[in-house]
């Protein structure tokens, strides 16, 4: 039975380990310390790189990230858009069924990229796609999961930074 529990703490501690992790990177944007420094790389690397963060979360839910290859290079801040789209596929993971797919796409127009995420999950109301980028705004839908709501925020903050949406 202790086991269990020192177990269980564990799991808390990491939790608000994370929480307080993305106050903090919340609250530079907040600030305007999130500098962002655009250098030249490859858009299929920094893809990589964002279903990294989230590739445990996944593989436990047997959850298959689909990336299309490209081959496409741009000036982005690596650090900071590896983030963004590792916050925007954290969502696509935790509000998707297992054994479901999300699918990252990139498509290249004559002065920007669009990156694509979608998934099989619950869906955003209508009514509430205007509001799930603002700061710890949680949809009523998912309340029973211990979030704080600034994910998609400081994604929001990110790409704006870099004049993207």
């Amino acid at each position: 039975m202790p086991r269990y529990k020192k177990k269980q703490q564990g799991c808390h501690t990491y939790s608000y380990s994370k929480y307080i992790k993305r106050l903090v990177k919340s609250s530079y944007a907040e600030i305007d310390m999130l500098h962002l420094m655009p250098e030249k790389s490859s858009v299929e690397g920094m893809i990589k790189r964002a279903c990294q963060i989230v590739e445990l979360k996944a593989l436990k839910k047997y959850i298959l990230i689909k990336c299309k290859k490209t081959d496409l290079f741009t000036a982005f801040d690596m650090k900071w858009t590896v983030e963004g789209i590792g916050n925007i596929l954290d969502n696509a993971v935790k509000y998707s069924p297992e054994q479901s797919c999300i699918d990252v796409s990139i498509t290249a127009y004559e002065s920007f990229l669009c990156i694509q995420v979608s998934d099989y999950g619950i869906g955003i109301k209508e009514e509430e796609q205007g509001l799930i980028f603002q700061r710890f705004y949680r949809s009523k839908d998912v309340k029973d999961q211990i979030e704080l709501g600034i994910g998609l925020y400081l994604s929001r903050e990110i790409f704006l930074g870099r004049e993207g949406t």
